[in-house]
């Protein structure tokens, strides 16, 4: 709960600071970056509730967890997408500092990527109570748990193979970057960019990325070994 407000506030004055500056909003480089903020933003606020829940209905050790399915799955629901969201401008990110594309398109692209999980997830759960649940996921059914664990780790694989190839694709890019004096603004600015989406790329792959990959991985160890066993 601690950490989800002080992630709303954090990611809230980033999007002050964005939207009550008009250079900043002017600068294509930083779209994509105001758009992680913004997911982030909303992820966090949308994850209290969901918290509250879980805290206000918890019962003291040795007694059965007996969570309400409908609350936790539609307080959880949103969060969740939007993890999936989060992923995907992370990777638009890396991807946009290797190609150099700016556009609001990837914004959208992450809206309609977190729009499809509530899908599967509706889709394929039958919402019902399950004794002993105390969290989110085993509320969901077995498809959706697959579904989300494995995407999830493409996405952020992907994310991790092109910080890769950012850390060294810069460094040939600014070494081949003509030294041009009607450039050197846009140098400096794309330079500016490319530090701030690294050091952003960099704490989403030690807080996101690895562990994302992990829970993937390790979800789709459980399915392997489900199916043997069945």
């Amino acid at each position: 709960m601690i950490i989800c407000t002080f992630q709303v506030l954090a990611n809230l004055i980033v999007l002050i600071a964005f939207g009550g500056d008009a250079k900043l909003r002017r600068n294509p480089n930083l779209i994509l970056l105001a758009s992680l903020a913004f997911i982030d933003f909303a992820y966090a606020l949308l994850s209290i509730p969901y918290l509250i829940i879980l805290i206000t209905f918890w019962v003291p050790e040795g007694e059965e967890f007996n969570y309400n399915a409908v609350m936790v799955i539609y307080s959880g629901a949103m969060p969740a997408a939007l993890m999936k969201s989060g992923c995907t401008i992370t990777t638009l990110i890396a991807l946009d500092r290797v190609i150099a594309l700016y556009f609001i398109g990837g914004f959208i692209v992450s809206l309609l990527m977190a729009l499809f999980d509530l899908t599967i997830l509706f889709r394929f759960t039958h919402i019902h109570a399950v004794p002993g649940c105390t969290s989110f996921d085993c509320f969901t059914s077995t498809k959706f748990r697959a579904y989300w664990g494995l995407s999830n780790m493409v996405v952020n694989t992907i994310s991790c193979i092109l910080t890769i190839a950012l850390v060294i694709g810069l460094k040939r890019l600014r070494a081949n970057r003509q030294e041009h004096l009607s450039r050197v603004r846009q140098a400096a600015r794309d330079k500016s960019a490319d530090r701030v989406a690294m050091y952003i790329l960099i704490v989403s792959a030690v807080f996101g990325v690895i562990p994302g990959t992990i829970n993937g991985c390790a979800e789709f160890t459980h399915i392997v070994v489900c199916v043997s066993i069945l």
